[in-house]
């Protein structure tokens, strides 16, 4: 590679993705995006390693500035860079794979439950790969029972944890960071029903969020998400969500009877914690259906140039080959207009 290399190259971490008006550019080491029109998305896919000259040599003196301005802005964002054509080959794409070294890569467990077979399903979540578990309540949460659930993931090897209750008005700021200071495990506490939403930083490196929440939460539907808030651009979750559901893979959750589901919104029931074995429910292939179903397959996000970075919980309807998403989503690809959307604390 030299100064006067002239055949440009996307950066592997660097990915374009179409949709149905207009695409985006995930910038995967940046955990960022821009957008750009489909016109930049098909000359970065169809017609990377050719020289602006090349290019250029298509197109009519007006679309020629405007192909000097795109790949300007490439360059600013460092998207690109230049080489020689017989280097052009020595920087491949980056692989289309993902794994996870566990059965169960994240839980949601409601509260309250009776602390006996609480303890089974914390147990039975570590043993299956559980590292990150959500412990909801639609009620507020007893203190004798967030002392018990702190207690046992203290001694599992279980990395973060993630408590939604209702807010219990009698609680002052300093008890909450009492709380956090003596479990550093616990990284969210989001209390719905508060008098006005705030959040605050617990401690230094922002890992521990109190959050306070205006909402109102009376049934499970009520926990829904979508809205733009819940973009997440990173390696993981973008290879993830090209072979899966980004929501629904890897997830078991467990109502306070100890039901078994992939949601705890949806009415399906694969089987109860207390007379049968995480393990054995989630090697169903009635239960990991939902797995697999990735915003490829579905029909409006396939054509959304922001579904590599959409973590979105909406019940899907399943036909025969097509998937639908019950809930009306914030985001029309084909207008790329954005309109509504229900939005979690």
């Amino acid at each position: 590679m030299n100064q006067q290399s002239e055949h440009f190259k996307l950066f592997a971490e660097c990915i374009p993705v179409k949709g149905a008006a207009r695409s985006v550019i995930y910038d995967l080491p940046r955990n960022s995006y821009t957008l750009i029109p489909n016109a930049l998305y098909d000359i970065l896919t169809q017609q990377e390693g050719a020289t602006l000259s090349q290019l250029k040599s298509d197109y009519d003196a007006e679309d020629q500035q405007t192909i000097d301005e795109y790949f300007q802005m490439l360059q600013d964002n460092e998207y690109i860079f230049f080489c020689d054509k017989d280097e052009l080959a020595l920087f491949p794409k980056l692989p289309e794979e993902w794994d996870y070294a566990g059965d169960i890569s994240n839980a949601i467990v409601e509260l309250p439950m009776e602390r006996q077979l609480l303890s089974k399903a914390i147990s039975e979540l570590e043993q299956l790969g559980c590292r990150h578990i959500q412990f909801r309540s639609l009620q507020t949460l007893d203190a004798d029972v967030l002392s018990f659930v702190l207690n046992e993931v203290s001694t599992r090897d279980i990395d973060t944890i993630e408590v939604i209750s209702k807010a219990d008005h009698t609680m002052d700021t300093e008890s909450f960071k009492r709380i956090f200071s003596a479990n550093p495990r616990l990284r969210t506490w989001i209390l719905y029903g508060a008098e006005s939403t705030a959040a605050t930083n617990i401690d230094d490196m922002g890992r521990q969020n109190l959050i306070f929440s205006a909402e109102s939460k009376t049934a499970h539907r009520d926990f829904e998400r979508n809205g733009p808030h819940y973009f997440n651009v990173n390696i993981e979750l973008f290879f993830e969500s090209k072979k899966y559901h980004a929501y629904y893979n890897r997830k078991v959750c467990i109502t306070s009877e100890g039901d078994i589901k992939n949601c705890l919104s949806l009415p399906a029931i694969f089987g109860n914690l207390a007379s049968t074995p995480l393990k054995s429910i989630i090697d169903l292939a009635d239960f990991k259906k939902l797995w697999y179903i990735s915003n490829d397959h579905i029909e409006t996000c396939k054509h959304c140039e922001f579904r590599y970075m959409c973590v979105d919980n909406s019940p899907l309807h399943v036909n025969g080959d097509t998937v639908r998403r019950e809930n009306t989503c914030f985001y029309d690809p084909f207008t790329a207009t954005f309109t509504h959307g229900k939005q979690l604390v």
